[in-house]
């Protein structure tokens, strides 16, 4: 592209590109017609924009609904409803559901790692929502592939500092063993292509 985009048809000597090479190819690329650069008129591309449109129309009232239903929750949770009596005013007819305690690690570990063993759904968006959160807080949406979901953190324990010490090298570690892999990885690759 940015070699296109380099040509100039008045310019004898530039109206072609310098050699682009590929693996195992060289490409030259001739100017050989200009289209100039235009808006095209709505009529041309309202079948093509409008669905787009229409979608992100869709995409953000719900988010905004979302969004005003969470703020009532908070609001009546402030004045000392029950998450579950806040959700039912609401009248939408949303599922409650409690997820059972995680940690962090739990959820970095079924993200990165797909540990499906002892599942918390959502556990990969919902820990880092609630991570300097308290317990009773109710937070904002919180976007997921299908929807949103609003939250309360019922309890938050947080972790122990003396363990933290305890396992600090391990991680420290593993870190620097997984640095090394990545960059022995990119090294071989650059030595293979020469």
């Amino acid at each position: 592209n940015r070699a296109a985009f380099m040509l100039d048809p008045s310019d004898p000597e530039r109206y072609f590109s310098d050699p682009i090479s590929n693996t195992d190819t060289v490409y030259v690329v001739a100017l050989s017609t200009n289209i100039p650069a235009r808006l095209p008129e709505f009529s041309e591309v309202a079948d093509r924009v409008m669905p787009l449109a229409q979608s992100n129309a869709v995409e953000e009232a719900f988010y905004q609904a979302v969004k005003s239903a969470g703020e009532k929750v908070r609001a009546s949770v402030a004045v000392g409803k029950s998450f579950k009596e806040a959700v039912d005013a609401l009248t939408l007819h949303l599922n409650i559901s409690t997820t059972r305690p995680f940690t962090v690690y739990e959820a970095r570990m079924q993200e990165y790692y797909g540990d499906e063993s002892n599942r918390v759904e959502y556990a990969g968006v919902l820990a880092p929502a609630v991570m300097n959160k308290d317990a009773g807080d109710v937070l904002d949406p919180v976007q997921i592939e299908d929807g949103a979901l609003l939250v309360q953190v019922a309890a938050r324990i947080p972790g122990n500092l003396s363990e933290m010490d305890a396992i600090k090298g391990g991680i420290l570690r593993e870190l620097d063993r997984s640095m090394a892999s990545l960059l022995s990885t990119d090294w071989s690759e650059h030595v293979l292509k020469l």
